[in-house]
């Protein structure tokens, strides 16, 4: 009976410890159009647009991981990858983070 309870516990244990979901880069992304300041906090895997029409004209990268920014929706077109804690002002109309 002993062995069963800590089975589990052990059970409870690992499903509690994985509800949580897991974020591919720890930390903010921020990026602005010249204007206000955006922020993407934990980004999970994934591509991401943040915009259809004018480019973000500054983005930074204060995650623990490589995120790459596109000139285009949709992470297509050029690209440029943006080191943890770098910046840059290549013209970004999406992002790619991922695991």
């Amino acid at each position: 009976m002993k062995r069963v309870l800590a089975i589990a516990a052990a059970a409870a244990t690992l499903t509690i410890g994985s509800v949580a979901p897991a974020s591919a880069a720890p930390g903010t992304l921020w990026w602005t159009f010249g204007d206000a300041w955006f922020r993407h906090d934990n980004p999970a895997e994934g591509c991401y647009t943040i915009s259809e029409g004018d480019p973000a004209v500054e983005f930074q990268n204060h995650t623990a991981e490589l995120v790459y920014v596109y000139l285009l929706p949709r992470c297509d077109g050029p690209y440029e990858p943006v080191a943890p804690d770098g910046r840059t002002d290549f013209s970004t109309r999406s992002y790619l983070v991922l695991d």
